[in-house]
């Protein structure tokens, strides 16, 4: 109470060591939600009511229960092609027995470090993570060596140039995977037909 949204980021940063500091039902048809209380305008990058906002969020709530995360694409492209690198995660968002739980999830890359609350706090902070209902895709960057590409990471590239990525989607045979869809800033590349066994 009495508090603005900018310092009580700051309070849990600065006075609770917070290392995540996440908008959980961030935007789309959430009542007041926080892109939507604030004004936040995707396209322009623009925030509307800046009382209402903070610098210091660095992760975003992207999936939902057992809804998608259509609501949160625009958002999240928004952040990013306006220079706000952002964290994602999905959340079964369990608060009751009846109904089932949600089957959103946030799946960690932590290499070879143990799997502690600080370590596992820093990767999702980092981008080092991915959400997923089921399916989970691999990239993996045909440079000759072949290099494995972690979630999160950025490519550095010493020239203009073309890129090829290898592409493997994984999931249990009873969640069918038909197409890949690619993304740039939040635009449609392209939609790949998923070949069995591929």
């Amino acid at each position: 109470d009495g508090m603005t949204v900018d310092e009580m980021f700051t309070e849990a940063v600065d006075e609770m060591g917070a290392v995540v500091v996440q908008i959980n039902h961030g935007g789309g048809n959430g009542r007041g939600a926080f892109f939507n209380t604030a004004g936040f305008d995707p396209v322009t990058g623009e925030v509307e009511h800046l009382d209402r906002w903070s610098e210091l969020f660095n992760v975003m709530e992207i999936q939902n229960g057992k809804g998608g995360a259509d609501g949160q694409i625009p958002i999240y492209y928004g952040l990013l092609n306006h220079g706000r690198r952002m964290g994602i995660t999905g959340v079964s968002d369990s608060h009751h027995r009846i109904p089932e739980a949600g089957f959103a999830r946030t799946y960690v890359w932590l290499g070879d470090e143990e799997a502690t609350p600080e370590a596992i706090a820093f990767a999702v902070r980092d981008g080092h993570a991915v959400v997923s209902a089921g399916p989970m895709i691999f990239f993996r960057m045909d440079d000759g060596a072949g290099g494995a590409l972690r979630e999160g990471d950025t490519l550095a590239l010493e020239a203009p140039g073309t890129v090829h990525l290898s592409i493997r989607v994984e999931a249990p045979s009873w969640i069918p995977v038909e197409t890949v869809t690619l993304l740039q800033e939040g635009v449609e590349l392209e939609t790949i037909e998923v070949e069995d066994g591929a």
